[in-house]
């Protein structure tokens, strides 16, 4: 193989490399909380919503209302617009696909995408990435969600996404 060949070589090899890191899908998710298959075919006790607009920050339910072992299922729908201009992008509750880099609120747990719904039990501290349907079982005190989104400017977004919690009651 000659010189000129070789290099072609190697810079075609670096080329596929680079690509496949840069479009590389996201790793399989694991959860933080437990998941519950299908929340065991159980019908939901409560089913309630509420909107993640403008401000993009909101609670469900009383500080209480979610005791040790409830199922929570989250099934949002709607696009936000992140930006004020007219052709702007706009996003439903998974986000942008993208992960979300250094500079966005939660870029640090490693699974979350730019403009993606994230949550948690109670007064954040654990968050959780917004995944369509999922159930999820809480443990611990007795709370409430919390959900905004992932967004380092809240003061330019548009629309809003409709929120839905169907609430299990298994806790005690």
């Amino acid at each position: 193989m000659t010189r000129i060949a070789r290099v072609k070589y190697l810079a075609i090899a670096a080329l596929i490399a680079a690509t496949t890191i840069i479009v590389a899908p996201k790793p399989a998710y694991a959860w933080t909380f437990p998941t519950v298959p299908n929340c065991f075919g159980l019908t939901p006790n409560t089913e309630s919503t509420f909107y993640l607009g403008w401000g993009m920050r909101n609670t469900w339910g009383a500080p209480g209302a979610i005791w040790d072992g409830d199922i929570i299922q989250i099934v949002a729908v709607g696009v936000v617009k992140i930006d004020r201009w007219p052709w702007g992008p706009q996003y439903g509750p998974e986000g942008s696909g993208q992960y979300a880099p250094p500079g966005f609120p939660y870029s640090e747990l490693g699974n979350t995408a730019r403009y993606q719904m994230i949550w948690s039990f109670g007064a954040p501290s654990i968050w959780e990435t917004y995944h369509q349907g999922v159930c999820i079982q809480h443990f611990g005190q007795h709370t409430y969600l919390f959900a905004q989104m992932n967004d380092t400017n809240f003061s330019d977004n548009g629309g809003e996404w409709e929120v839905k919690i169907r609430h299990y009651w298994t806790g005690s």
